[in-house]
């Protein structure tokens, strides 16, 4: 009995013995689990582990207006990635030997992040990933765009934080502070002007007196200018027909009698000198020319004179070497008669050649001269044609700016006042595809990039513009 006690009592405590480490290692494992599942619970709630995107719109890092804005071209996009660690969650060890507070699971990538430019063609341009189409795209759009190539061509998934600074607004005009300002959601041209500290109003006076002097400015500029080529054109059609000067019935309306004259005189003075020059260079060429052909008869009249004594020569040689045959004269008196034949015969030669040289002079100066009064004649047919269309011109802008001052003075007697301000609103914006502008009122919503010019509308000048324009308009017709 004794014995069977003994041996059930270490039986039983060898059973302890091993299970007892057993135990102890599920207890140990049970609260290691524990404590790993109430830290995947905490990382759940954390906001420090939230996602960058998710955690910068919690902040307010990116307005949701702002994201659904269309992006442009010129705007400029802040974009990181990051992306989640490697590690080994599911391990039981692993969870265990952290603490309460798991380590941040993702990093910044830096080769990618980066602030980049919408560029002209539409695109971002981002390392590794090459061109992205963002053009006419919100920025919500161009996140998930983005995220899905990431995850294309690195092959792994990324968390993206984007941000966008848009183009500024430029102004211009009479406003006190013009240049550029920040865009903001929902902007109007009022907008843009109060930040400009509003209208300059003594710019806007200052603007119209401007207009109107300025616009009596070019009617008495083209006034000037069509005077001077009417007489122009008459003292041409003289030189042209060779008769008398007949002054056109449009310069005596334009200038008065006494000043048309004056300006013909003054234009057939100076039209005289360039005559005289040509005149000039024909003459000179007509004296070539006689001299010339003095030359020509000169050496005409030694090669016909050369050529009576050329027979002379040859009969002398012929009784020479007869004579010498005979051996009643030396062989040296026949060789010079030889040799005074042979030295004739070259002077004939060498005269002829001189009289084709005289001649192909002669030839070049008439050629000169015929060439040098066709030019002459040819210029002046050109002149007499763009005088004409000088004219032309001159006087369709003198129209036009007596058609501008006739509509401001019949503004300032009406009291015209259909915008009472006197302002308009011009905005430039370009596209993809062009740059237009239109004229909008102050409500009208603009966009990032757009340029707004203020400016000062030609229909409500100020009287004492009016003035001043009906006054130089007055000085130019006198």
């Amino acid at each position: 009995m004794t014995n069977k006690m003994l041996h059930a009592w270490r039986w039983t405590v060898s059973l302890l013995i091993v299970l007892t480490p057993v135990v102890v290692l599920a207890l140990l494992v049970l609260a290691l689990l524990a404590k790993f599942h109430v830290a995947e619970a905490a990382s759940a709630t954390e906001p420090g582990l939230q996602s960058p995107a998710a955690a910068e719109d919690s902040a307010g890092g990116t307005r949701s207006s702002d994201r659904d804005l269309k992006l442009r071209i010129g705007d400029r996009i802040t974009v990181t990635f990051f992306e989640k660690l490697a590690v080994d969650q599911d391990s039981k060890w692993a969870a265990a030997a952290r603490s309460r507070r798991p380590m941040q699971n993702f990093y910044q990538r830096t080769e990618l992040s980066g602030t980049f430019a919408v560029e002209g063609n539409g695109s971002v341009v981002i390392p590794l990933l090459g061109p992205i189409p963002v053009a006419n795209r919100t920025l919500a759009n161009f996140e998930a765009d983005v995220s899905q190539i990431f995850e294309e061509k690195i092959g792994r998934f990324g968390f993206i934080s984007v941000a966008v600074q848009h183009r500024p607004i430029y102004l211009l005009g009479p406003v006190k502070r013009p240049g550029t300002f920040s865009f903001s959601q929902g902007m109007t041209v009022w907008h843009a002007v109060t930040l400009a500290g509003g209208f300059d109003r003594m710019s806007v006076d200052m603007s119209r007196l401007m207009q109107a002097i300025g616009e009596a400015e070019k009617q008495q500029k083209y006034s000037q200018i069509a005077r001077k080529l009417w007489a122009k054109l008459a003292v041409l059609k003289v030189e042209h027909s060779d008769g008398e000067v007949q002054i056109p019935d449009r310069l005596v309306e334009l200038a008065g009698s006494a000043e048309a004259r004056r300006l013909v005189d003054e234009e057939l003075e100076l039209r005289r000198l360039r005559v005289d020059a040509v005149r000039a260079q024909l003459a000179a060429l007509d004296l070539s020319k006689q001299a010339a052909e003095a030359e020509m008869e000169r050496k005409q009249a030694l090669v016909t004179q050369i050529e009576k004594a050329i027979p002379l020569q040859e009969q002398r040689a012929t009784d020479l070497v007869e004579l010498a045959n005979r051996r009643s004269i030396s062989a040296t008196l026949r060789i010079e008669g030889e040799v005074a034949l042979s030295s004739a015969k070259e002077r004939h030669i060498t005269a002829l050649i001189a009289v084709e040289e005289a001649q192909s002079r002669l030839a070049q100066i008439i050629n000169d001269r015929a060439k040098a009064e066709n030019d002459s004649r040819l210029s002046l047919s050109q002149d007499i044609i763009k005088a004409h269309q000088e004219i032309d011109e001159a006087e369709i802008a003198l129209k036009s700016s007596g058609s501008t001052l006739d509509a401001m003075r019949a503004a300032t007697l009406t009291g015209d006042d259909e915008d009472k301000d006197g302002v308009v609103f011009e905005v430039v914006r370009k596209t993809a595809d062009e740059t237009f502008a239109q004229t909008v009122p102050g409500t009208f919503e603009l966009q990032p990039g757009d340029l707004v010019r203020v400016r000062v509308s030609k229909s409500n000048a100020s009287p004492s513009a009016a003035s001043a324009a009906a006054n130089s308009s007055n000085a130019a017709s006198q």
